[in-house]
């Protein structure tokens, strides 16, 4: 972990162990209970260099890997190794845009910003070439919008729906204050399908209608015990 406190915590790559994603539906679990965290493969990498050569592709495609900040992903890409960097297969992303200035004296504050994001994934899809799996927060300031595909706030997620054809999976979470969330929820749906392949996106829709069709799952009997 970089210790290093001469900038915000924000901007220092660090590495926290959090609850997993499920493989098959992405999922965290929020059951409220304590459960043990998977065991990491960090203890490998620090045996031998045999071992670690060995184990360090598998530590980095089985990780999951967020960010919170566009200066975070160009460090760690600034950082870290091309062959690493391509066996990544999950990435989760959490962005604030800029706020629209009230003055036009601000304004390069906003397009620095918004170019920044715009680089960073960029860079991003470019180098993980094995990327599978991608979640995305977004919260739009932009305005005036309509909030459809297409626009500058939208461009920098598209980038990562133009290798391999597609993801396997795209979760993605719009936040915006002007737009309800049923438009939200539409332009989220409309937003992964452009991203991920075809077929992966079919067969989430369908297990999703299933899931509908069957309602709430209710026990039919009650075995009561009585001591």
């Amino acid at each position: 972990m970089n210790t290093d406190t001469s900038k915000p915590a924000r901007y220092r790559l660090c590495h926290r162990q959090q609850k997993p994603r499920s493989p098959s539906t992405q999922a965290v679990d929020h059951d409220g209970h304590r459960t043990r965290h998977t065991p990491f493969l960090f203890g490998l990498v620090f045996t031998c260099r045999t071992i670690y050569c060995e184990a360090v592709l598998l530590l980095y495609s089985t990780a999951q890997f967020i960010f919170n900040s566009a200066n975070s992903i160009i460090r760690f890409l600034r950082t870290t190794s091309k062959d690493f960097q391509a066996a990544i297969r999950h990435v989760e992303l959490n962005h604030i845009m800029y706020n629209e200035p009230r003055l036009t004296e601000f304004r390069p504050f906003k397009i620095r910003s918004d170019i920044a994001w715009y680089n960073a994934c960029e860079e991003m899809a470019s180098a993980c070439v094995s990327l599978k799996v991608l979640h995305v927060r977004l919260a739009i300031y932009d305005w005036p919008i309509r909030l459809e595909i297409g626009e500058l706030w939208s461009m920098p997620l598209l980038l990562f729906g133009h290798y391999d054809g597609g993801l396997d999976y795209a979760g993605i979470q719009l936040q915006m204050r002007r737009f309800q969330d049923d438009k939200l929820r539409t332009v989220e749906r409309a937003l992964e399908q452009t991203m991920m392949k075809p077929k992966m996106f079919q067969i989430r829709e369908d297990e999703r209608l299933s899931k509908e069709l069957m309602g709430p799952i209710k026990a039919k009997k009650v075995l009561k015990i009585v001591v």
